[in-house]
């Protein structure tokens, strides 16, 4: 290079990060519901995928997704593009297969039931369902003493299902 020559540097050019194409996952619409992680679940249609028609896939979107498919979708759902978005709705409780024979106890105390139970069982016939009531250490919820025992008190499928459900929160 001579001292006449002026030294050209090479252009630098800015790199502009190509924009996040739009998610070509179909949403159905009606489909969103919030979910207990704060995600939206929804049923969508990929279009790599060859389904029957009428046919989707469960998918859950979340904002925060590492997948950007997902953070679209969910964006997506915000705005509205497939209708409302129906609250979360948690789980009816689980009805416990057992619980101590102490937390049987307190429920039935706390439900105004363990002196009718007390007396029902000391009255009761057959010397191994008094064995069982005083003895068992846990109270199975199928157990054939309990269901007898349900339907002479004329207690109901379901308040015993909640019986057992209280229990298990409590002693």
């Amino acid at each position: 290079m001579s001292e006449d020559e002026i030294p050209v540097e090479p252009p630098v050019y800015e790199e502009t990060p190509p924009a996040a194409a739009p998610s070509p996952y179909e949403i159905k619409p009606g489909s969103a519901v919030f979910n207990a992680a704060g995600g939206i679940d929804c049923e969508i249609r990929p279009p790599h995928l060859d389904l029957p028609e009428g046919d989707w896939l469960p998918f859950s979107a979340t904002e925060s997704d590492a997948n950007a498919a997902s953070a679209d979708v969910y964006t997506r759902l915000l705005d509205g593009e497939a209708g409302p978005i129906a609250p979360y709705a948690a789980p009816p409780p689980t009805v416990p297969a057992s619980v101590t024979r102490a937390q049987a106890r307190v429920a039935l105390f706390e439900a105004g039931l363990l002196a009718q139970v007390d007396a029902a069982v000391a009255a009761h016939p057959y010397e191994l369902v008094r064995i069982w009531w005083a003895d068992a250490l846990n109270i199975e919820r199928n157990h054939p003493y309990l269901v007898a025992m349900a339907v002479e008190l004329e207690l109901t499928e379901q308040q015993v299902d909640q019986l057992f459900i209280t229990a298990a929160t409590r002693v």
